[in-house]
């Protein structure tokens, strides 16, 4: 009988492109098992290291430990890695596929589905497919979790951060979104959500079929959900606890997909955090006046950085520089 370690050490050999015939063979049959399998060792292949990695850091075992569970979907080029990564990877596979199982006194085997958690890092999307074939892209620095198959009447999901949604249709289990203090619940459909923990807002924007929205702690029960029609964007202020609706072209607030940015009358503060995610370089507004700014525009894919605080400060009385610990950007 095939162990664990005999099929992580066969999986980790496969990923890294120099298994045995018989690895080889052990891989196919543990595909051929279950159809999950093969979604999670798909997910697993997309596994990249970013230029930002330390090269020291990829030598320690802990640190690749640490990293693996943030980027075991992204989508930027992979590069050679060593065994050791594949072999922390695989783990994390490992564990999904034989964890989870609780037994009671009666020594009746219950399944509990495991939960994978997947973290775009800064700097980098992810794309990822859900076991029921639904996918979600995820901007940088957000967080998606999610079970390893869904199992009762809803498909439930939880994300921190911003996230594109293509739910595949199920009317008989209704797909669930949880971002912070609020609650999506779709059947089909596309639509985006913004939710990062330092933001004020959560917004939610959809672009085909129909959602809903209510608070996931509300202060009425009688509080209804609020139904979305394409084209319209829900924005929960969690400071005053308000939602207001308003129409917008949705197709601008999902540029970030193709690595574009669009800005409508932002505060030059919340500009920053997006740049700061995107790029993975740290920003401080040296000014509480320069934060309040408000600007506008579209970045088309590829421009650099300095292109687009170039762009911003040709019409505004500030200008930047850059340091050892990032950009820091000042009033003229």
């Amino acid at each position: 009988m095939v162990n664990d370690t005999e099929i992580l050490a066969a999986i980790a050999s496969f990923l890294n492109g120099n298994p045995t015939v018989q690895e080889r063979d052990l891989v196919v049959r543990w595909l051929e098992k279950d159809k999950q399998n093969k979604m999670l060792l798909d997910n697993l292949m997309n596994i990249f290291v970013p230029e930002a990695i330390d090269k020291e850091a990829l030598d320690s075992k802990e640190r690749i430990y640490l990293d693996i569970q943030e980027r075991i979907t992204a989508t930027v080029p992979k590069k050679s890695i060593n065994l050791w990564k594949y072999i922390a990877a695989a783990s994390v596979i490992i564990a999904i596929i034989f964890g989870g199982v609780a037994v009671h006194k009666e020594k009746v085997p219950i399944v509990a589905v495991a939960q994978i958690q997947t973290l775009s890092p800064i700097g980098a999307k992810s794309i990822i497919t859900l076991p029921d074939g639904s996918v979600v892209e995820l901007n940088a620095g957000s967080e998606l979790t999610y079970p390893a198959y869904f199992n009762g009447d809803i498909r439930k999901v939880s994300l921190r951060g911003e996230a594109y949604f293509e739910v595949s249709k199920d009317e008989k289990h209704p797909f669930i979104v949880e971002a912070s203090d609020l609650a999506i619940k779709v059947l089909g459909t596309h639509f985006n959500i913004i939710a990062y923990d330092d933001d004020e807002n959560i917004i939610t924007t959809l672009l085909e079929g129909s959602i809903s929205v209510r608070k996931t702690h509300p202060a009425s029960d009688k509080e209804d959900a609020i139904i979305l029609k394409p084209n319209q964007q829900l924005i929960y202020n969690r400071k005053d606890d308000s939602l207001n609706m308003k129409e917008v072209d949705s197709e601008l607030y999902v540029l970030w997909k193709d690595g574009q940015y669009y800005f409508e009358n932002e505060k030059f503060s919340d500009i920053v955090k997006k740049l700061e995610r995107g790029f993975g370089v740290k920003i401080t507004i040296g000014s509480a006046e320069l934060e309040t700014l408000a600007f506008s525009g579209v970045f088309p894919k590829n421009n650099r950085l300095e292109q687009i605080l170039n762009a911003f400060k040709k019409h505004r009385n500030f200008d930047y520089k850059r340091t050892e610990n990032g950009i820091i950007i000042f009033k003229k």
